[in-house]
């Protein structure tokens, strides 16, 4: 990336109201330590370049996609950050 590096994009996303719940899978040819500290900072997975497969990829995201609409189903859709219709 030209402007950032990856954390300052990270950071930028999960500081940004609008963007702040979209879930950040981080791709890096950096040690698992690195991917850590991306993880404490907001990314909701680390894969380090060369050890993930495509399967490995596509659970991650299949993970995140159900935590997504379990917690759509419990508490009900959200605009902003904020939630819509809450259910009891």
């Amino acid at each position: 990336m030209d402007d950032m590096d990856g954390p300052a994009a990270l950071r930028t996303l999960k500081q940004t109201p609008s963007t702040k719940d979209i879930p950040v899978l981080v791709i890096s040819s950096f040690s698992k330590e690195y991917g850590e500290k991306l993880m404490q900072e907001g990314a909701a997975g680390y894969f380090e370049k060369g050890s993930m497969t495509p399967e490995t990829l596509e659970n991650a995201i299949a993970a995140m996609i159900g935590t997504r609409v379990a917690f759509r189903g419990a508490f009900g859709p959200q605009e902003g950050g904020r939630l819509l219709n809450p259910k009891s």
